[in-house]
């Protein structure tokens, strides 16, 4: 699962804090395992990784090339690019999402 590696070091994870995050005594082997080799976690495993990585269980096994939690875009009103800045920002820790809100508050001035 390829994808599962890609979010978690885009989300600053190491495979220890995503093996604590998941509970349920997955431990970092398991998560090496599902990474690199042809070893799938569980269906609840695999539900609560997506729920931490803020994905699609299809995106986890590379059913979709959709990373995003939300409707296809012909059901969405969310554009590629909003979806794409939604993405981004869960990405932040709290403190940068905090900065982000505080200059999107200084545009709403500007109007």
């Amino acid at each position: 699962m390829e994808n599962l590696r890609r979010l978690r070091t885009a989300a600053g994870l190491t495979q220890k804090a995503l093996a604590e995050k998941v509970g349920n005594g997955i431990t970092q082997t398991q998560i090496y395992c599902y990474e690199y080799s042809n070893y799938f976690p569980s269906y609840e495993t695999l539900i609560r990784l997506a729920d931490i990585l803020d994905t699609t269980v299809d995106y986890l096994i590379g059913r979709s090339n959709n990373p995003y939690q939300f409707e296809t875009i012909s059901e969405s009103s969310l554009t590629v690019n909003e979806q794409n800045i939604i993405y981004k920002y869960r990405q932040y820790k709290d403190s940068k999402r905090r900065n982000l809100e505080m200059y999107m508050e200084t545009l709403n001035d500007d109007k």
